[in-house]
């Protein structure tokens, strides 16, 4: 391996990590399935962010299937840096349960979220819906797939015809003139969805099926603030990076 970037990594080696990327979303996912009610239950709330055991539970079971099978770094969202550095600069990085108070509430729309990333650049994204039981994989430069079916973004490229999947990130100012500017943005669109998961919503942005979504404003899957986990990228990179894509940098931000 070389720390230069994703592009070094031999195509035999990103399906071994492609792979393990998936048993470790897997086993969050089926943490999550064993704790039944409890995994819903609060641990602690600060502000307007909620978290529950089953964030600490899938996170736990994600990091063992991690740390026991690879050298990399990791980062998680509870734990913060697991493992420091590592030989070619890779590293993964996990949110364990993106939509924790939808899974708190009921609301069947969350994820498990991991993927590796080389230097600054995402190489392998893995998403995986527990509630739905399906997995949405990507790699840089070969493809995405939901299921083992590959998937693509839709066609529509005018805003009028797109339906747009944003939110209200915590860290968003909240000032009239700030949530009458997002207004005025969003209105350019058919419709608006807000669906508590930036991972998911992500992800279906690689469903073509009628077109579901054109776009979303975070960056990438996974950790807001921190780059965000899961084969995610900037503006411009939908067809190269998997499940993740992006309409333009900062909108619902």
């Amino acid at each position: 391996m070389s720390d230069r970037g994703p592009a070094h990594f031999r195509r035999e080696d990103v399906q071994h990590w492609l792979l393990l990327a998936e048993r470790a979303a897997s086993a969050g996912a089926k943490a999550l399935a064993a704790a039944g009610a409890q995994g819903g239950e609060v641990v602690r709330e600060e502000g307007r962010e909620t978290k529950i055991v089953g964030d600490l539970t899938s996170e736990e079971a994600v990091i063992s299937v991690l740390r026991a099978s690879s050298p990399f770094g990791l980062l998680s969202e509870e734990a913060g840096e697991v493992e420091a550095g590592s030989a070619g600069g890779a590293r993964w990085i996990v949110d364990p349960l993106d939509g924790s108070l939808n899974y708190h509430r009921g609301i069947p729309l969350s994820a498990v979220s991991v993927a590796l990333w080389v230097g600054d650049e995402p190489l392998i994204g893995v998403l995986n819906d527990p509630r739905r039981g399906d997995v949405y994989t990507g790699v840089v430069g070969q493809g995405a797939w939901l299921n083992g079916a590959p998937i693509r973004t839709s066609e529509i490229d005018a805003a009028e015809n797109a339906v747009l999947c944003t939110g209200f990130p915590v860290s968003m100012e909240t000032s009239v003139e700030a949530i009458h500017s997002h207004t005025a943005r969003v209105r350019a669109f058919k419709k608006v969805r807000m669906l508590g998961s930036a991972a998911l919503s992500l992800a279906l942005c690689g469903v073509r099926a009628r077109g579901r979504v054109l776009g979303r404003g975070d960056q990438a899957v996974g950790h807001r603030g921190r780059r965000r986990a899961g084969a995610g990228g900037r503006r411009g990179r939908a067809n190269r990076t998997g499940p993740a894509v992006s309409d333009e940098e900062g909108l619902g931000r």
